[in-house]
C-alpha cells in the first residue's frame, strides 16, 4: 500500500471519529444512547475532565442509531424529561430506515473503500463507490429532510445550516440521526406545540 493510499485510510477514520466526539461547555449536558436503548445523561461540571476548558463526551462510533442530544437551555431537567418522557420515544422508531441507509454508508466509506486502498484495487473500484456514495448520501438526504419537518418549523436557519453541512460531508451523513436529534432539542427548547402533537399516522 502506497503512503497516500495509507493517508487517505487514515484520514477517513479520522473524520468520522470527529463525528463521534462532542465537546461540553461547563454547565451543558448531553445525553448519549447506550446498547439497550437507554439513554445516559452526561453534564461538565467544575469536577469534570475537560481539554481547552471541554468536556469530551464520546458515542458508541459502531452504533449508528440516533445516539447524542445536546442540552442547551437553562430549564435541564425539564427538557430531559420533555425528550426521554415523549419527543425521542415517538421520533426514534421512524428513523429506523435512516440508520439502515447510514449503516449500508458507513460499510461502504469504513470497510469496503479502506480495504480497496489497502490492496490497491481502488482504480478500478472507484467508480461503483463513488456511485453508491452519492446514491446513499441522495436518500439520506431526503430521510432527514422528511424526519426534519418539524425542526424546520421551528428553527429553520438552524435546520438548513446543519443541512446544508450534512450534504456536502458524506462521512457526517453516517451520524445524521444525531443531527435530526439537534432538531428535538431545539423543539424542546422551544415551548413549540409541535413538540406536544399527536404523532403522524
Amino acid at each position: 500500500m502506497l503512503t497516500t493510499e495509507r493517508e487517505l485510510g487514515a484520514a477517513i477514520y479520522l473524520l468520522y471519529a470527529s463525528e463521534c466526539i462532542h465537546w461540553l461547555k461547563q454547565g451543558q449536558a448531553a445525553m448519549t444512547l447506550r446498547w439497550d436503548g437507554t439513554w445516559r445523561k452526561r453534564q461538565a461540571t467544575e469536577e469534570s475532565y475537560t481539554l481547552a476548558g471541554r468536556m469530551p463526551v464520546v458515542v458508541n462510533p459502531i452504533d449508528l442509531r440516533a445516539a447524542y442530544i445536546k442540552i442547551h437551555h437553562g430549564r435541564m431537567p425539564s427538557i430531559i424529561d420533555r425528550l426521554t418522557g415523549r419527543l425521542i420515544p415517538d421520533k426514534l422508531p421512524g428513523m429506523g430506515l435512516l440508520t439502515s441507509f447510514s449503516v449500508l454508508g458507513a460499510l461502504n466509506l469504513l470497510v469496503v473503500l479502506p480495504l480497496l486502498l489497502h490492496f490497491g484495487y481502488l482504480e478500478a473500484w472507484w467508480r461503483p463507490i463513488i456511485g453508491f456514495v452519492i446514491s446513499i448520501q441522495l436518500v439520506i438526504a431526503v430521510e432527514v429532510f422528511e424526519l426534519a419537518r418539524h425542526w424546520r418549523k421551528v428553527d429553520p436557519a438552524g435546520f438548513w445550516r446543519e443541512y446544508v453541512a450534512l450534504l456536502l460531508n458524506p462521512i457526517a451523513a453516517l451520524r445524521s440521526g444525531d443531527i435530526l436529534l439537534k432538531g428535538l432539542s431545539k423543539i424542546a427548547d422551544s415551548d413549540s406545540p409541535l413538540s406536544t402533537e399527536e404523532p403522524s399516522e
